[in-house]
This record gives structure tokens, C-alpha cells and sequence, in this order.
């Protein structure tokens, strides 16, 4: 079975060889909360009112300098741009195409919160609801939507000297920067005459832009996260409507924005070209945002590590994904439904495995038909370099074959704080094994850096090994992967602790299964009628339960496949006190599919003609196996 290993050519590598040593010298300072500057320093003189104002009278027949296309609008209804600027009008304003509308009539409680959902009111306050507005003049530059955005904006202006820098979610990052983008298109609108405003609209435009320019220059502003990549862009926008072009003053400004921008490229991704947030669904993501800023040409001559890292994570971006399309739901990673109702049936296959091992993802995948409907996926979480979108996550690991999902990761829910959203984002929540009820700590000094070892390749599939200590708790666990696509996986987990701890391996399947146990082992069936095969072993004493969506003592058995939607699941778990333990889970399509020991020899895995050895001579005495 050959391996197709996924890694950039020797020409691309040596290309991005820089920003690796650059990385190394930054990311102690780019990790955690750290507010301290990085990178060159701001020039002294931040753009003021007076420079917009100057900036106006500039020849109005001169295009615009920022087009709607700089500005990524989203989109939340269907229709033609006009169509679409009515229906908010008329029935209100849609964060997001799941989310109810919400009336637009001014003055706007920009305090409002009727969903109970930061995200809903951080859109808000990014000024996204003009968007349908900007769009509709942009292709009907006649009609009076610019007006109705323009009048948004200044209502927003009303709420900021109300409120000043006490409203708080407003001003933090990533708000100013897409909020800047739609002031600058705006600041250039009135510019070309396409917008007529009041000497006092022209003031408040003028104030509101300078205040914009200062805050994002503010030191520690930038943080250099993904965030960071809408601050930059909409600090160049407000800078390329208010300061002449070809001008010392300019110049200055556009060589720390292109170092600033190269800094953060390195920092959001790896030198192999893999975003570096714990979810596969923000490498497209944040690649797409920088193709925002590609394609807007503003930084050609002034970055060198836009293009270059770009196209190392556009080959990449295939394998960070399911075959099926669909996003593979590790960390804020959304969830999705599968593209089969049907459990395949075991098929063995000599065919190529693609296999991602780097950039603390492990994932291996073999494709068994030309169109892409009959393959097998194992993803797992591999360790963390920092900790932005990250879930207590690192070994647990997902399982779909054919676009039915067997095990599966929780998905993000949602960006809020309420307890459905924590249990997500929890140890118990995944595939792993929780010691003392406690989660691992995500803190930046506990960092793991990639920490699975090279794959092993077998007739059967392939074997993936990793090592870590469980902070803060200090458990010492190795885990390997033994996969054969198409047919099973078996996983071994061996902890050591400075002493007995209650331990819980759980294995989340995904809801079309049920689920029941017995002092003997689990029973699995899917919703096609087929059985998925469960064994296992320990060199403790076990306990196992079956969970389905449970509210109380805890939450427990709940995954996501939609914003703010928890669907139940069952969960099998396996319970244990133990200073140190060996356990031995094994999933199989196959029937006959047996774990096997001989007398003192080592556990043996029989599948067919494939036979395993599993050596769990250092464990401790007495065993539970099924």
C-alpha cells in the first residue's frame, strides 16, 4: 500500500525557509493574550482629522481608491443586490442566514443583544449590517442606498459620543479593522461626488476615520491572529484614502504595513502552509481573507511573503478536508451532516493513502474511486503551537468512511460562553481519555508542538504513535492509531501519573448509531441496520456506560452540526482508577473481527488474515477484555 506523504518540493520549502526562522524569534511573543508591540513601529504621525479633510478636496473625478470588492461583504439573503437591500430594509437585519432578522429603525439600540449571542453583536458592531446597502449602489449606483448606509453609520457615530471607549466589544480587534473598510469606501464615496453630505456629516465622517486610524496603531493593538489580517487591510484602506500617494510621509507608513503584513502571514501560517488555529475550517478561512488582500493588489510591492505562503496553502487545502467536501469538525471547525445514510460494508484496498503528518494534524485518507464517493478519512488532533480557536482536543480523532461518519469530534456550537458551548470545547467532549474530571490546560506554556511520530506503514493500513504530558495534571500518555481504511481502527491508549487518578476514555459516535453496554462490552447499531463491532481490553478493571445526550450531573453525549445546534450522540466510556493502565479499544466494519491473547504473550488483534501484536507487558496486573 503505498503512502503519498504531503509536503512542499525543495523550491517552495527554501522559499518560506525565512519565515520559519522568523517564526521561531516571534511566536514566544505571539501566543496567549500578550499585548506587547511586535513588530516595526508605527510612523508618529497617525493620519488626524485634518488629513481626511484634506483628503476631500482632492480632484472628485478621480476614481475611487477603495472598490467594493476590497471590502469582503457577506451575504445572508438570496436575491439581486436590490432585491436583497429591500428585504432588509423592509424586514431587518441578518447576521448570519441562520439567524432571525433584526428591525433596522433609527436611532438603533446598538446595545441590543436579543439573542444572547457575542457573535450576533459583534457582526453588528463591525457596521455588516450597510453591507446589503453598499452592495446594492455598488450595482445601482443611482438608487439611494448609499444614503441609507451613510445615515447607518452616522447613527453609529451618535452611539460612539454617547458611549465613548466604554463599549468595549466595538473596539476590539478585528471590529475596527472591518468596521475601517466600510468607512473608507464610504470616506472615497463622498470623495467622487457619488455621496452628498453636510459639512457636519463630512466632520463626523473626518472624526470617525482619524479615531479608527488611532485605534488600530494603538500599541499591542495588533495581536496577530487571524483577526489581525481584517485590522491591517482596514488601517491600509483608511491610509490610502487619507494620506497623497508617492510621498515620503506614505512611503514610511506602507514599508512597516508590508513588514507588519509578512510578520502576521508567518504567524497565521506554518512553513509548510498549514494555518496554525486548531481548526482545518480556518485554513480556508483566513486563506480566503488574505486573498482579499491579493487580489486587491495593495501589498504587491511591498510584501514578500503574501504569495508564497498563499500558494503553499492552497495545495494544502484538499487534504483539510473531507473527500465528501466537507469541512473535517476539529476545534471551532463547523460541523456538518454526512453525505451517506448507509454504513459501508468492510472492503479492502491495496490502493494509495494520502497522509498529512506535520503541523500538529494527523491525517490519513485513502480515495477508492475516481468520483471521490467510496474512500476512508482518520483525522486526528496532533498537538498545538498556539491557542487561538482551540478545543481540549489534542489525540482525539475523527472516523468516516464514505461520507458516513463513525467517530466524530463535537464541532464549534457557537461563540458564546454558555455551558453547551464549554461542554464543546471540553476534554469529555472528544475522543480522549479525562483524568481527575479535569480538562487540559490550553495555556501557551503547555504548548505540545506536533507530537505524533513518523507513520508506519503496514499491509493493513498504517500505524500513527503519539507522546505528551497532560498539563497541569502531569499524566504521562501514549496513544497509537492503528488504521486499516475501509475496515477498522484500533486504538491504544498507556498513561502513567505521579499517582491514582479517576480516569474516563470516551468515544463519541455519531447520532445515526445506538448504543448500549453490558458488563461484557458495547453493543453498536447503525440507523442502515448494520452493526459496527466494538472490543476492548485493560490491564485495569473497567466500568462502561453508554450516554445520549445528558443535561445532568453534567452535560454529556451532545455534538454539533449547525450554529448553536447540540444533536445527541451516543458516547461510550470507559471508567477507571488506575496510577497507570493500558486500554485497548478496537472499531470494525468486519465480522469475526476478535481480540486474542496467548497466555503471557501479547494481545494480539485478528482480522482476517491480518494478525497484531499489541505488547502490554509494562501495564498493570489484571485485565478487562472483550
Amino acid at each position: 500500500m503505498e503512502i503519498r506523504s504531503h509536503t512542499l518540493g525543495l523550491q517552495a520549502r527554501a522559499l518560506l525557509s525565512s519565515a520559519r526562522r522568523r517564526v521561531r524569534r516571534m511566536l514566544a511573543a505571539s501566543v496567549g493574550r500578550n499585548r506587547q508591540e511586535r513588530g516595526p513601529a508605527w510612523p508618529a504621525d497617525t493620519p488626524t482629522p485634518s488629513d481626511f479633510r484634506s483628503a476631500l478636496q482632492r480632484a472628485a473625478s478621480s476614481a475611487s481608491r477603495i472598490h467594493i470588492d476590497h471590502l469582503s461583504l457577506v451575504r445572508s439573503w438570496s436575491g439581486t443586490p436590490s432585491e436583497v437591500a429591500e428585504r432588509q430594509f423592509v424586514e431587518g437585519y441578518k447576521a448570519r442566514p441562520d439567524a432571525p432578522p433584526f428591525p433596522i429603525q433609527l436611532p438603533l439600540d446598538w446595545n441590543a443583544d436579543p439573542y444572547h449571542d457575542a457573535n450576533w453583536r459583534s457582526q453588528l458592531h463591525m457596521l455588516r449590517l450597510i453591507d446589503p446597502f453598499l452592495r446594492a449602489h455598488d450595482a445601482q449606483p443611482g438608487s439611494n442606498w448609499l444614503r441609507v448606509a451613510f445615515d447607518i453609520v452616522l447613527d453609529w457615530h451618535r452611539h460612539v459620543r454617547i458611549y465613548g471607549r466604554q463599549e468595549h466589544l466595538a473596539w476590539r480587534d478585528m471590529m475596527v479593522g472591518v468596521r475601517s473598510l466600510r468607512l473608507a469606501y464610504l470616506f472615497e464615496q463622498v470623495r467622487i461626488g457619488a455621496l452628498a453630505v453636510t459639512s457636519t456629516e463630512r466632520d463626523a465622517l473626518c472624526e470617525l476615520s482619524a479615531l479608527h486610524a488611532k485605534a488600530l496603531t494603538a500599541p499591542g493593538f495588533f495581536r496577530y491572529t487571524n483577526h489581525t489580517v481584517w485590522d491591517l487591510h482596514g488601517l491600509t484602506a483608511l491610509l490610502r484614502v487619507a494620506l497623497p500617494d508617492d510621498t515620503p510621509r506614505s512611503a514610511a507608513w506602507l514599508d512597516v504595513i508590508g513588514s507588519r503584513l509578512d510578520l502576521l502571514v508567518d504567524l497565521q501560517f506554518d512553513e509548510r502552509g498549514v494555518h496554525r488555529e486548531n481548526s482545518p475550517q480556518y485554513h480556508s478561512v483566513v486563506r480566503n481573507m488574505f486573498d482579499v488582500l491579493l487580489d486587491a493588489h495593495w501589498y504587491d510591492a511591498i510584501s514578500t511573503r503574501l504569495v508564497p505562503a498563499l500558494d503553499a496553502a492552497r495545495r494544502l487545502q484538499p487534504l483539510l478536508r473531507l473527500p465528501d467536501g466537507r469541512q473535517i469538525a476539529i476545534g471551532d471547525s463547523d460541523g456538518m451532516p454526512p453525505t451517506s445514510v448507509d454504513l459501508p460494508r468492510p472492503k479492502r484496498s491495496d490502493g494509495p493513502l494520502d497522509l498529512l503528518n506535520h503541523s500538529c494534524y494527523g491525517f490519513v485518507r485513502q480515495v477508492r474511486s475516481r468520483d471521490s464517493a467510496d474512500w476512508s478519512q482518520l483525522a486526528i488532533k496532533a498537538g498545538f503551537d498556539l491557542p487561538g480557536h482551540k478545543h481540549e482536543d489534542v489525540l482525539s480523532y475523527l472516523w468516516s468512511e464514505s461520507g458516513c461518519d463513525i467517530v466524530i469530534d463535537p464541532g464549534k456550537y457557537a461563540y458564546d460562553n454558555t455551558p453547551m458551548r464549554r461542554y464543546m470545547r471540553s476534554n469529555r467532549a472528544h475522543n480522549l481519555i479525562e483524568f481527575d474530571g479535569r480538562d487540559s490546560d490550553v495555556h501557551a506554556d503547555h504548548r505540545t508542538g506536533h507530537c505524533l511520530a513518523p507513520a508506519r506503514h503496514a499491509p493493513w493500513g498504517v500505524l500513527l504513535r503519539a507522546a505528551l504530558t497532560h498539563q497541569p495534571n502531569g499524566v504521562r500518555h501514549e496513544r497509537s492509531y492503528y488504521f486499516a481504511p475501509g475496515r477498522w481502527l484500533l486504538l491504544v491508549d498507556r498513561f502513567q501519573a505521579r499517582r491514582a487518578v479517576r480516569f474516563r476514555h470516551f468515544t463519541h459516535l455519531a447520532p445515526e448509531f445506538t448504543a448500549a453496554s453490558s458488563p461484557l462490552g458495547f453493543q453498536v447499531e447503525h440507523s442502515s441496520g448494520r452493526t459496527l463491532e466494538i472490543h476492548h481490553w485493560a490491564s485495569v478493571k473497567l466500568d462502561l456506560t453508554v450516554i445520549r445526550g445528558q443535561h445532568e450531573p453534567e452535560l454529556q453525549g451532545w455534538i454539533s452540526r449547525a450554529y448553536r445546534e447540540a444533536i445527541p450522540c451516543p458516547t461510550l466510556v470507559m471508567s477507571g482508577h488506575a496510577a497507570e493502565a493500558v486500554t485497548v479499544l478496537a472499531l470494525t466494519l468486519e465480522d469475526g473481527a476478535r481480540l486474542e491473547a496467548e497466555g503471557s504473550g501479547p494481545l494480539g488483534w485478528v482480522s482476517g488474515a491480518d494478525r497484531i501484536g499489541i505488547d502490554v507487558a509494562s501495564s498493570t496486573n489484571g485485565t478487562d477484555r472483550s
